[in-house]
């Protein structure tokens, strides 16, 4: 989903702002500021190392629960059913559920990243539902490594359900901003996540 807000007015004459947002290309844009934070901290703090690793993993595992509801929600409204009827839904399925049902209607073979995925949405719960006396597992677990090694599943594994469904990950939203604002007139404020 992407919102569009155009703003004409204002002291100058003929003066247009166009701001496209979508959260979901915001999370993706933060997950790699977050984990470039983390790289360029290593070695210099691990607290500070640690929590940048920490906000990237958790931004990512939004984005991809992000995407994979919308596109679960886009499936949902093609078979006709109700917004309420969706939201049901998509609040009622697992998400390793949701994955098995885009993957089965993406007529995808059987690979390990379904596994990489559960392993790191089961981290990412851990994290989210913190519980007692698992500070040190979760602080010393996440890792550089592992960060890669869930990107590459969970990337890999929602560009293949991309180019199989024919639907996008997130927009462009400085290309669409940028055609609707040619469209419009001159801009004179342009500003985008990337």
């Amino acid at each position: 989903m992407i919102e569009v807000v155009v703003a004409i007015g204002g002291t100058e004459s003929g003066r247009v702002k166009v701001k496209t947002i979508s959260i979901l290309e915001d999370y993706w844009h933060d997950y790699l500021h977050f984990k470039e934070l983390a790289v360029t901290e290593k070695g210099k703090s691990e607290l500070r190392h640690r929590r940048y690793l920490r906000v990237a993993f958790l931004t990512l595992m939004a984005y991809a629960e992000g995407v994979v509801n919308q596109w679960r929600f886009s499936i949902l409204r093609e078979q006709g059913k109700s917004e309420h009827d969706i939201c049901k839904y998509i609040r009622r399925e697992t998400f390793s559920g949701k994955c098995h049902k885009l993957t089965r209607r993406a007529s995808l073979a059987r690979s390990r990243k379904p596994q990489v995925i559960q392993k790191a949405r089961t981290l990412r719960n851990h994290f989210v539902h913190l519980t007692s006396g698992r500070d040190a597992m979760l602080f010393d677990g996440l890792t550089d490594t592992l960060i890669g090694e869930i990107e590459e599943a969970l990337i890999g594994w929602l560009d293949e359900v991309s180019a199989a469904l024919g639907m996008e990950r997130h927009p462009n939203t400085q290309e669409i901003g940028r055609s609707l604002a040619k469209a419009i007139g001159a801009v004179r404020n342009e500003e985008y996540s990337a």
